[in-house]
C-alpha cells in the first residue's frame, strides 16, 4: 500500500491566547501588542512572540530570537516554551540537532501537564527519534494528548488504528478519530479522510468527496494532500486526466518533503511524462524519496539494481533495499525477495523460502506473489505439480488485474495446459495482457500471429508485436525480429540484419538467440560456414536448457558435422530434448526410427513420431510423411496424399520437399498422382537424393516446364 500519511509533528506548542492571531486585527498591531506584552513579564505572550518569529507570522522569521524568546518563557516556568525548546533541538532549527536534549525538554514539559509535549513525545516513540521505537508508548500518549484536546493527537491514534499498529486495524475507527481532530481544523486529519473516500477505506469510495476533502487540506497547505491531489488528475480519477497539473502538484509536495511526492516525480522522469526522460534525475529523485522513508521507492530503486536500470546491476543492493521495504510492510518487496530466492538471484537458490515470501506477500493482497505461487505449483518448484491449484491463483491474481497472470492463463489455454484447449480464449486474454504493457504477452502475441496458432498467419503483425517487445527491453522479442530477419518472414530476407539481433539478444543471455547464432554458423548464413562454432553455441544454449539447442547437438552427432558421427550420442540427446517437449526432437528421432540409424528400424514407430508431429506443424515430419505415403511405407500408398504434404513442406520452404515435388513434376502425369493406386510395401524405402541428384531434378523439371510452354504456343 502506498503511504499517504505522516503523523503531524508541526504544533510546537498550546498556544494558549488564540485570540491574538485573529485575522480581524492589523499584522503590525498584533506583533506590536505581545512586544508590549512581553516587556511586562507575561509568560503566555513571551512565548506567542516566540511562536512568531519561529514560523515567520506577521514578523520575519528568525530561530534566533525565537530561542531567545522560548528560553525566557521556560525561565518563567511555562511549560509549553520549554515543549517548543524541545522541538527546535528535535528539528535543528536554529541549534545543532539533538534528539537527547529534545526527549529531555518534552519529558519535562509532559511532566508539567503540557499536552503539546505528551503528545511530541508520542511521535519520538512513534517513529523511534532519539528513542527506542515502541508502538504501546506512542499509542499510550497519544490517547492521554488526545483526552487533552490535541487534534495532532487525536489524528495520530487515528493512523494507529488505519495501519494496524499495536492496536487490531479497525478503519471505522480511524475513521471516526480522522472526523473528530479534523472539526477542528487539523489539516493533516482532513487529508487522510479526503484520502481514505479516494481509496474506499471504511468508507465507500467518493471521488467527489475526496477531491472535496483534499483541496480543504491543499488550502491549509497540507503537503500530503498536495500529492494525493496530484495522484488523482495523475490517473483522471474524479477529475479530468491532467498530467501536468499532477506535476506541479508533486513537485509543491515534494518541494515540502513529502517521500510519496517525490517518488512520484521520479517516476514521471522516468517515463519521460510530461518532462524529457532523465534517467538521472528519476534515479536521484527515487533515492531521495528512499532516504525519507518512502516503501515504494526503496523498493523500486531495488528494481533498478536488480534489473540494471539506469544503474549498475547489483544483487546485493537490490536484496537490501527489499529488505529494508518488506521491513515497512511492502508486499511488493516481499515478492520481489521472493523472486530473488526462487531465481538464485545473488542469494542461494531456496524454493522454500521464495514460497513463504510469497505467501506472505499473497496474504497482503499482492497479485505479483499470488501469480508467483502460481507459477510454483505451475512448474513443481519447490511444491508438488498442481495445475488446477496454478489455475486457481492465476484466475486470482488476474481478476486483481495482474497483467502476468492474464498472459499465463491465455498461454495455458492455448496449449490445453491443465485447461480445456481455446485458442479464441487464449489470444482474448494474452491480447489484454499486451494492451496493459505487459513485454511477454506482446512477445508471445506476436508468436502466435508468427505461428498462425488461433489467428490467421499474420507475419506483418507478429513483426509490428516483436518491434514493440523488442523496444520493452524484452530479450525475446529482440531474438524474435531476428529470427524473422533470418528467415525472411514478413521482412526481406536479410542475414546480416538477423545475425546483429540474434547477437544483441545472444549478449543479453537469450538461448534461442545463442540458438540462432549457432544455427547461422551451422548453415553459413551471413557468416562462413563453422561447424565448431555451431557446436559452440548449441552447447551454450543447451546449458541453459534451451530444447532446440540440445536437438540441435544431437543432429550434429547424428549428421557427423563438425564432431563424429554418433548415432548412440545423438539418440541421447534428441531424447532429452523430446522429453522437454521439443517437438523438432520427436521428429528427428521419427527419422532414426526410419533410417534404423542407432536404433532398430522401425517404420511404424517413425510414422507415428511423424503424425504426431506434423499436426504441430514440423516442417521435417510432413515431409517424411509425404515420403511414406508416396512409396506406400506402413500406409497404403497414396500419391495425391503424398503430393499435399510435400506442397504443404514446400511452402514451408523445405528444400527436400521442394525437390520430391519437382521430381513428381518430371516422372508423374496427374493421373497418375489421383490414381487410386495401392502397391505393396516395400521393404526398403529408396535412399534419400544427393544435393547433385536433387539439382539434376530440378533441372530436368525447369527443363520439363518450358518445353510443356513451347507446345502449348505452337498449339495455338
Amino acid at each position: 500500500m502506498e503511504q499517504k500519511f505522516e503523523s503531524n509533528t508541526k504544533a510546537l506548542g498550546e498556544v494558549n491566547e488564540t485570540g491574538n492571531f485573529g485575522m480581524t486585527q492589523e499584522k503590525e498591531k498584533i506583533s506590536e501588542l505581545y512586544a508590549r506584552a512581553a516587556e511586562t513579564g507575561d509568560a503566555d505572550a513571551i512565548n506567542n512572540l516566540g511562536l512568531m518569529y519561529y514560523h515567520g507570522e506577521f514578523v520575519p522569521q528568525d530561530f534566533t530570537k525565537a530561542l531567545e524568546l522560548f528560553t525566557k518563557a521556560t525561565g518563567l516556568g511555562h511549560a509549553g516554551a520549554l515543549c517548543n525548546l524541545g522541538m527546535m533541538y528535535s528539528k535543528g532549527d536554529g541549534v545543532p540537532q539533538d534528539k537527547a536534549k529534545a526527549l529531555e525538554m518534552f519529558t519535562q514539559a509532559a511532566e508539567q501537564g503540557d499536552a503539546a509535549a505528551i503528545h511530541n513525545l508520542g511521535v519520538m516513540y512513534d517513529k523511534g527519534n532519539g528513542v527506542p521505537q515502541d508502538s504501546a508508548k506512542a499509542f499510550e500518549l497519544y490517547a492521554r494528548a488526545s483526552e487533552m484536546g490535541i487534534a495532532d493527537a487525536i489524528c495520530n491514534l487515528g493512523m494507529m488504528y488505519y495501519l494496524g499498529e499495536f492496536v487490531p486495524q479497525d478503519l471505522a475507527k480511524a475513521f471516526e478519530l480522522f472526523s473528530k481532530a479534523a472539526e477542528q481544523g487539523d489539516a493533516t486529519a482532513i487529508n487522510n479522510l479526503g484520502y481514505v473516500y479516494y481509496k474506499g477505506e471504511g468508507v465507500p469510495q467518493d471521488f467527489a468527496k475526496a477531491f472535496e476533502l483534499l483541496s480543504e487540506a491543499a488550502a491549509l497547505d497540507e503537503p500530503n494532500a498536495f500529492s494525493a491531489l496530484g495522484e488523482m488528475y495523475y490517473h483522471g480519477d474524479g477529475v479530468p486526466l491532467d498530467k501536468e497539473k499532477a506535476f506541479e502538484l508533486f513537485t509543491k509536495a515534494a518541494e515540502q518533503g513529502i517521500a510519496d511526492a517525490i517518488y512520484k516525480l521520479g517516476k514521471m522522469y522516468c517515463n519521460g511524462e510530461v518532462v524529457p526522460q532523465d534517467r538521472q534525475k528519476a534515479v536521484e529523485l527515487y533515492t531521495r524519496a528512499a532516504e525519507a522513508g518512502d516503501a515504494d521507492a526503496i523498493n523500486d530503486l531495488g528494481l533498478m539494481y536488480y534489473h540494471g536500470e539506469f544503474v549498475t546491476q547489483d544483487f546485493a543492493k537490490a536484496f537490501e533495499l527489499f529488505t529494508k521495504a518488506a521491513g515497512l510492510g511492502h508486499a511488493g518487496a516481499l515478492c520481489n525477495l521472493g523472486l530473488m530466492y526462487e531465481r538464485g538471484d545473488g542469494v542461494p537458490l531456496d524454493f522454500a523460502k521464495a514460497f513463504e515470501l510469497y505467501t506472505q506477500a499473497a496474504e497482503q493482497g499482492d497479485a505479483a506473489a499470488i501469480c508467483n505461487l502460481g507459477v510454483m505449483y505451475d512448474i513443481g518448484n519447490g511444491v508438488p505439480l498442481d495445475k488446477a491449484k496454478a489455475f486457481e491463483l492465476y484466475s486470482q491474481a488476474a481478476e486483481l488485474g495482474d497483467a502476468a497472470a492474464l498472459n499465463n492463463l491465455g498461454w495455458k489455454h492455448r496449449s490445453g495446459d491443465g485447461v480445456p484447449l481455446d485458442k479464441a480464449k487464449a489470444v482474448e486474454l494474452i491480447t489484454k495482457a499486451h494492451e496493459m504493457g505487459f513485454a511477454q504477452a506482446t512477445f508471445n502475441l506476436g508468436w502466435i500471429y508468427a505461428h498462425g496458432d488461433g489467428v490467421p498467419l499474420d507475419f506483418a503483425k507478429a513483426l509490428e508485436l516483436f518491434t514493440q517487445a523488442a523496444a520493452m527491453g524484452h530479450v525475446e522479442g529482440i531474438s524474435a525480429l531476428g529470427w524473422m530477419y533470418r528467415n525472411g518472414n514478413g521482412v526481406p530476407q536479410d542475414f546480416a540484419k538477423a545475425f546483429e539481433l540474434c547477437s544483441q539478444a545472444a549478449e543479453l543471455g537469450e538461448a534461442a538467440a545463442i540458438c540462432n547464432l549457432g544455427m547461422m554458423y551451422s548453415n553459413g548464413e551471413g557468416v562462413p560456414q563453422d561447424f565448431a562454432k555451431a557446436f559452440e553455441l548449441f552447447s551454450k544454449a543447451a546449458g541453459l536448457g534451451h530444447t532446440t539447442a540440445i536437438n540441435n547437438l544431437g543432429w550434429m552427432y547424428y549428421k557427423g558435422n563438425g564432431v563424429p558421427q554418433d548415432f548412440a550420442q545423438a539418440f541421447k540427446l534428441c531424447s532429452q530434448a523430446a522429453e522437454l517437449g521439443e517437438l523438432n526432437a520427436v521428429s528427428s528421432i521419427g527419422e532414426m526410427y526410419y533410417h534404423g540409424a542407432g536404433v532398430p528400424q522401425d517404420k511404424e514407430k517413425a510414422f507415428e513420431l511423424f503424425s504426431k508431429t506434423a499436426e504441430q506443424g514440423i516442417v521435417d515430419s510432413i515431409y517424411y510423411l509425404g515420403r511414406m505415403y508416396y512409396f506406400g511405407e506402413v500406409v497404403p500408398q497414396d500419391k495425391a496424399k503424398a503430393v499435399e504434404l510435400y506442397t504443404r513442406a514446400a511452402d514451408m520452404g523445405y528444400e527436400d520437399a521442394k525437390t520430391a515435388l519437382a521430381e513428381l513434376a518430371v516422372t508423374e502425369t496427374p493421373a497418375e498422382i489421383t490414381a487410386e493406386t495401392i502397391v505393396e510395401t516395400p521393404t526398403e524405402s529408396p535412399a534419400p537424393l544427393t544435393k547433385k541428384e536433387a539439382r539434376a531434378a530440378r533441372r530436368a523439371a525447369k527443363k520439363a516446364e518450358k518445353e510443356a510452354r513451347r507446345a502449348a504456343r505452337r498449339n495455338k
